[in-house]
């Protein structure tokens, strides 16, 4: 197409949305999808048009142009904005995606805000209030990452209220339900340490493994301390192996450990050295007095 034509091609689209815009002061339910639907197919307008189109498009009562707009400020790396036109969109029609990502916009906010190392925004909040804040309307939409970290807080605020502790396993459980793996793997962490549940070694040991099971690196190091603590050095070894597969570099000072001491592997100082030299990399200082002391 020339390059005319493709301009012409814009301005009669664009003329088209102006005269439905004009026409009637509130789209109809199919007036708005079929003007969504057109914005969205259109290849001629830019994102930045498309922005302006939608934002219309949403003031007129086209809810799926309100979604469609939340994911233009996602892709800007904008989920303050974005969450905004999400909520009008899950406020204002039955569509559970519309829910999920305003969920996951408000989660995105809540881990800026956690990331950031200045002491305080929003009027004087703390980053880890305003945090929660945003992990918690998460959560309500139903983004089950949104309640882990919720859960995480209350389990971080559980001194200062047991209370806090039921409500953390509970989200954590749910979270778990829908497959998200770490929540699986603290809610085992507490049953093996009792925190706030009967201790269950054999449910503790399940839940970590079915993050563990997903390349939680996290959750495989964790059950390699729990047959480190019932002398299965074997499993240990295997677990300590995953973790490391799946990126945890400090769990090479435990399989150190083993080597120099000979447990379910031939015992090799010089391997042992090797490997804590690759855990005191990664920044883990026992490691580093491990290899200093090898090296002497």
């Amino acid at each position: 197409m020339a390059k005319w034509e493709k301009g012409k091609m814009k301005k009669f689209f664009v003329c088209i949305f102006a005269i439905l815009f004009c026409a009637c002061s509130q789209l109809t339910p199919t007036q708005a999808d079929n003007l969504t639907k057109s914005i969205r197919d259109n290849q001629e307008l830019s994102n930045a048009e498309k922005i302006k189109a939608y934002a219309k498009a949403c003031s007129k009562n086209a809810f799926s142009s309100c979604y469609e707009l939340g994911n233009l400020f996602i892709l800007k790396q904008d989920p303050k904005r974005a969450s905004k036109y999400y909520k009008i969109a899950c406020d204002n029609t039955k569509y559970e995606i519309y829910c999920l990502a305003l969920g996951s916009a408000y989660t995105q906010i809540g881990k800026n805000y956690d990331k950031t190392h200045w002491k305080k925004r929003f009027s004087g909040e703390r980053n880890s209030d305003v945090a929660l804040r945003f992990f918690t309307q998460a959560c309500d939409v139903g983004d089950q990452e949104g309640c882990f970290f919720v859960a995480k807080n209350y389990q971080n605020l559980s001194f200062k209220n047991k209370e806090y502790l039921n409500l953390a396993n509970k989200l954590y459980q749910k979270a778990c339900d829908s497959d998200i793996f770490a929540a699986c793997r603290e809610l085992g962490v507490n049953y093996l340490q009792g925190n706030g549940l009967e201790i269950d070694p054999q449910k503790s040991i399940f839940l970590i493994s079915k993050s563990c099971e997903n390349k939680d690196a996290h959750g495989c190091y964790l059950l390699s301390q729990v047959f480190q603590y019932t002398k299965d050095y074997e499993k240990e070894r295997l677990f300590l192996e995953l973790a490391i597969k799946f990126g945890d570099k400090t769990a090479y000072n435990n399989l150190g450990v083993l080597y120099e001491e000979g447990k379910s592997v031939p015992k090799d100082t010089i391997r042992a050295k090797e490997f804590y030299g690759i855990a005191c990399d990664a920044g883990m200082q026992k490691a580093c007095q491990n290899y200093k002391r090898l090296n002497q």
